[in-house]
């Protein structure tokens, strides 16, 4: 697993005023200190019940802490959605089951107005064994049509995932390959420039190519 931190600048150019803003839900200090370690699924056994999809921390209080600012930030269910949580899947050719979890912000509307909003997001790579979990989720999501996020603690070895209480009930999730992700993308933070996705036979011309492309010439020319 590997898991990290990513800024997006977004311009919108609706309406006369220009502005500078940071529109994010992401507080770095609490996941730094929180430890993002990795991204699990769980369910009741009851199918008419949303399943739950945990983000996975180390340390107890930060971890408490996130959950409690978006709790006042956005209530027991984001009716608006403004937390965007994302899957990336087939993100490395080598390992075909691989995805990265991204955990951010919507982008703004152009109603808000003309400006430039800082975008800041977590991402999580997960390596998994089997694709069982995500494929068990995702039918698990269809069915009630909502899925309630929280937390976990990584406990010691085999001590198992200690579930936290707080959760918020969401009816939006981002489940995309790679390959269908280019410039400008709001889930464009999650397409490393060291992997080489997975790209079906017949697209040549994959968006995804472009905005590798425009990464890794960003990153040559900041080593370079």
């Amino acid at each position: 697993m590997q898991f990290g931190l990513s800024i997006a600048s977004v311009l919108h150019s609706s309406g006369s005023a220009f502005s500078v803003r940071t529109r994010s839900l992401i507080r770095e200090s609490l996941w730094n200190e929180a430890s993002w370690a990795g991204t699990g699924f769980a369910d009741s056994g009851d199918r008419s019940q949303p399943p739950l999809l945990l983000l996975l921390f180390r340390k107890r209080t930060p971890a408490q802490k996130i959950f409690e600012k978006w709790l006042e930030e956005l209530s027991n269910e984001d009716t608006d959605e403004r937390l965007r949580i994302s899957i990336i899947r087939k993100i490395d050719s080598e390992h075909p089951l691989a995805y990265t979890v991204i955990v951010g912000s919507n982008w703004p509307s152009p109603a808000e107005g003309a400006g430039l909003s800082i975008m800041v997001s977590r991402l999580n790579q997960m390596y998994p064994d089997t694709g069982e979990n995500l494929t068990r989720f995702q039918g698990l999501f269809e069915s009630a049509g909502a899925y309630d996020l929280t937390f976990g603690l990584i406990r010691a070895a085999n001590e198992g995932i200690e579930l936290g209480s707080q959760r918020i009930r969401k009816r939006a999730l981002f489940v995309r390959d790679a390959w269908q992700i280019g410039l400008n993308d709001p889930d464009c933070v999650g397409v490393d420039p060291k992997l080489d996705p997975i790209i079906p036979e017949g697209q040549s011309n994959a968006p995804v190519l472009e905005l590798l492309e425009r990464l890794r010439k960003r990153g040559a020319e900041k080593h370079g």
